[in-house]
C-alpha cells in the first residue's frame, strides 16, 4: 500500500525519489557530528549507495507493512530536511517513531512539526493503540521532541546499542497511547 503525503505546519512528509539519493547522502554527510553519536548506521563514509540502499529499504516496507517512511521537506522551496518513520507492529497494535534532521535545519521545531503529523496519520491508518521511542540517553535534543509530542519516560533500556565506538548505549523508552496524543 502507498501511503500519501502528508502537509501541514510548513512541511511536506513524503517518500524519496531514487533522484534524491545523492540529496540524502549530502545531508547525512552535514550532519554527521550530530548524528554519529546516536545513530549506527551514520558513518563517515556514508554516501550515494548507502543512500540508495535505504530508500529501497523503506519502499520494501512500505509494501511489507512493515514501516513507513518520508522524506522531510520544507513546503516553500522544496529543501529536503531530513527523514523520519515507523516501524510498524501491527499484531500489538503499536509502532515505533524514528527520526533525524539535518544539522543546518535542527533547533527549529521540524522534527516535532513533522512527527506530529506523521503520528496523527499513522494513528488512524494503522488503527494503533500506541506509538513508542527510543533514545539515546544522553541524546537531549530527541528526549525534548518526545516530550513536546506528549510522551512519556516509560523506562531505561541497558545496553540498547552500540555506538560507533563499540560501546554499549543505554536508551530511554517514550510511549503515548492514541487518546493521550489527542489531548496533546
Amino acid at each position: 500500500m502507498r501511503h500519501p503525503e502528508l502537509r501541514g505546519e510548513g512541511l511536506v512528509l513524503r517518500r524519496l525519489r531514487m533522484s534524491e539519493a545523492r540529496e540524502l547522502a549530502l545531508a547525512v554527510q552535514e550532519s554527521l557530528p550530530e548524528l554519529r553519536p546516536y545513530m549506527p548506521w551514520a558513518h563517515e563514509h556514508y554516501g550515494l549507495e548507502d543512500a540508495r540502499a535505504f530508500i529501497r529499504f523503506a519502499r520494501e516496507q512500505e509494501e511489507k507493512g512493515a514501516g513507513l517512511h518520508y522524506g522531510i521537506f520544507r513546503s516553500r522551496g522544496d529543501a529536503y530536511l531530513g527523514q523520519l518513520g515507523i516501524d510498524l507492529r501491527p499484531a500489538i497494535q503499536s509502532a515505533e517513531l524514528g527520526y533525524w534532521v539535518r544539522s543546518r535545519a535542527a533547533g527549529r521545531g521540524v522534527i516535532t512539526r513533522a512527527s506530529s503529523l506523521l503520528m496523527a496519520y499513522a494513528f488512524e491508518a494503522f488503527a494503533l493503540r500506541r506509538m513508542a521511542l527510543t533514545c539515546d540517553v544522553k541524546n537531549r535534543a530527541s528526549r525534548r521532541v518526545a516530550e513536546k509530542l506528549g510522551m512519556r519516560r516509560e523506562g531505561r533500556i541497558k545496553a540498547y546499542l552500540l555506538d560507533p565506538a563499540g560501546r554499549q548505549r543505554d536508551h530511554y523508552l517514550f510511549g503515548i497511547l492514541k487518546e493521550e496524543s489527542l489531548e496533546a
